[in-house]
């Protein structure tokens, strides 16, 4: 049903369907209840309002229940493919959005109880640590135990949200025989392509410390540039990233304007023409378009960073690395001439990654020392 409307990756609509079967099934109520960490009971009534305006923006769902003088309040932030937003967690999260729902919802008189929930398809960490983290992986599980028997409304929708969820999560599991092209071509409304790259890059199907100690995936994430998607992973060592700039009104300082930089391998793949690459990075810590850091950053900070990307730019040239190019964009040094050849297996993949990335460890640690 959610396909054939083309809806999977609506979040608005997700919502609607999640507060439709809480409102119209007690097993599903009891078991997202649980997921979320809140007390159930059958004396319990619970109130429920999909995107309630706030001062502070328009929280995805929200959960309220009022027994004695208590009142428990579960805001959940629903994310499908879509990131989090600007400071999003940050102000659903705030006193202030939580007194304008105490508003709304006449709750003066209560103790409040919150909880804030960061549900969401990738597993990704909410900026706010006050929001909890839950998978849809986790609800997988648990309508998995729900019984799906009857005809009605509900259990069809919840039967195909377990489908769906379920046929994402089958592409969660990566192994050294797989096609890449054929596993990463699947790139539909939920973006299973994403969820495969990010099966590649966990730690243990690919595990870079063996190449060096320390050296690990640190993230993976999907991007768009000129019209084009990528998707791509973070490969770095906790000291090639030593300093961050500090954030205050705006604007970027650096105690140490010479150590705030992030170096880091990017393996990434072109969805459109099928591409595989990889670069070298070296870049502000937090990364900042060249505009943005102009703008943003002192003068002088600025140009120390220059200075010091611009040594580690000579350095590197002067290990004369085989098969690489040197390249001129402001947070790229490297470009690979990455080809996996005729084979397109993971496992082969794998032996060109490290094939690649072996050579720049040593030269990288020397000048970050």
């Amino acid at each position: 049903m959610l396909r054939v409307l083309g809806v999977c990756a609506k979040e608005d609509v997700i919502s609607n369907l999640l507060v439709y079967c809480f409102n119209h099934s007690k097993e599903f109520q009891k078991a997202l209840l649980q997921l979320v960490g809140a007390k159930h009971s059958e004396n319990y009534q619970w109130e429920t309002e999909v995107r309630t305006r706030t001062t502070q923006g328009i929280p995805d769902i929200l959960l309220i229940c009022r027994h004695g003088n208590v009142a428990e309040v579960v805001i959940i932030e629903n994310k499908i493919t879509a990131q989090e937003g600007e400071d999003q967690t940050e102000r659903y999260g705030s006193p202030k959005c939580l007194e304008d729902i105490e508003q709304k919802f006449e709750l003066k008189n209560k103790r409040i109880i919150p909880r804030y929930i960061f549900l969401n398809l990738r597993d990704e960490e909410p900026k706010n640590r006050a929001f909890a983290r839950v998978s849809y992986k986790n609800l997988a599980e648990a309508l998995k135990a729900l019984c799906f028997n009857s005809k009605n409304l509900t259990d069809k929708l919840l039967r195909d949200l377990l489908e769906l969820l379920e046929s994402y999560y089958s592409y969660s599991n990566a192994c050294d025989e797989d096609n890449l092209l054929e596993r990463l071509k699947n790139n539909d409304e939920l973006d299973r392509s994403f969820q495969y790259f990010c099966s590649i890059f966990n730690n243990e199907t690919v595990d870079f410390s063996k190449a060096s100690p320390g050296l690990r995936v640190e993230a993976v994430m999907s991007s768009s540039y000129t019209g084009r998607s990528y998707l791509l992973a973070r490969i770095s060592k906790s000291q090639w990233h030593p300093e961050e700039l500090r954030r205050k009104d705006k604007m970027y300082f650096a105690a140490n304007p010479e150590r705030c930089f992030n170096i880091h391998f990017e393996p990434t793949y072109e969805i459109l023409n099928k591409k595989f690459g990889l670069v070298l990075h070296f870049e502000t810590n937090p990364y900042l378009p060249r505009a943005q850091a102009e703008k943003q950053m002192k003068q002088n900070d600025y140009e120390s960073y220059l200075l010091v990307r611009e040594k580690f730019k000579n350095h590197i040239a002067s290990y004369g690395i085989p098969n690489v190019e040197m390249t001129n964009r402001s947070n790229q040094i490297l470009k690979f001439k990455f080809d996996i050849g005729d084979s397109s297996s993971l496992k082969n993949y794998k032996k060109c990654l490290m094939d690649c990335i072996s050579p720049v460890i040593g030269p990288i640690d020397a000048f970050v020392k």
